[in-house]
């Protein structure tokens, strides 16, 4: 299974790349995600070429566009070093099966960083860092999630099961899929995924994890091991 790669956060392995100098460890991710998946640490912000420390950022809605703007600096503006660092890891983007990222982020928040309209400066909207968003266009089906949310058990194996599917669908290998499904589930979906696309078969597959209780995502995921280990 650690063939999977599975993007995350630098600062999420331990590595002291926030604008503070300081990271934000997770022991989930360090331990139990890492042994099952090939943990890929990534840093828009000190692979673009900022430095550590640096000068915070955050997010501003200007006419059309979201830019990074310095907070206490409103002359620096590192948005174009941001989406140029996103356009440049397309490939190694492209290779990953999911992506573990950093609330509040500037870069890396999904659905929890702040934006602050450019006509009221104290007046904030919520939405996400300018590298999440990117992989949310580029890769709408890619799973990704917060750090934060991997709080509790469901969660976690959630996240997993849809990690190793979307590697499955990327490899075009879901043979023995439904039947897998129609046993752990003990009814018949008559699902063939030979869907064309990557969506349409993420679609199908999100939904059904969806409904899943914890015991079967549980007995689901164990299955898909086994499986594994015996190929």
């Amino acid at each position: 299974m650690r063939l999977i790669k599975l993007g995350i956060s630098r600062c999420l392995v331990g590595d002291k790349v926030r604008y503070d100098g300081r990271h934000k460890r997770s022991s989930v991710c360090c331990h139990e995600l890492s042994s099952l998946f090939q943990l890929i640490p990534i840093c828009p912000e000190v692979e673009s070429g900022l430095p550590v420390p640096r000068p915070p950022v955050e997010l501003v809605q200007q006419e059309e566009r979201v830019r990074a703007i310095g907070r206490d600096d409103p002359s620096m503006d590192v948005t174009s070093q941001l989406i140029d660092f996103c356009e440049q890891k397309k490939v190694l983007l492209s290779s990953l099966s999911g992506f573990i990222l950093t609330p509040r982020s500037p870069s890396c928040g999904l659905g929890s960083t702040p934006i602050k309209l450019q006509s009221d400066l104290s007046i904030t909207e919520i939405g996400n860092g300018l590298f999440a968003n990117h992989l949310l266009e580029n890769f709408p089906h890619l799973p990704l999630i917060e750090e934060t949310e991997l709080s509790d058990y469901r969660t976690i194996k959630h996240f997993q099961l849809r990690v190793i599917l979307y590697k499955r669908c990327q490899d075009d290998n879901l043979v023995g899929m439904s039947e897998l499904l129609d046993k752990i589930i003990t009814t018949e979906f008559h699902t063939d995924f030979q869907l064309e696309t990557l969506e349409n078969k993420m679609r199908v597959l999100n939904n059904i994890l969806n409904k899943l209780s914890t015991d079967k995502l549980d007995n689901l995921l164990n299955q898909i091991e086994e499986g594994h280990h015996e190929s």
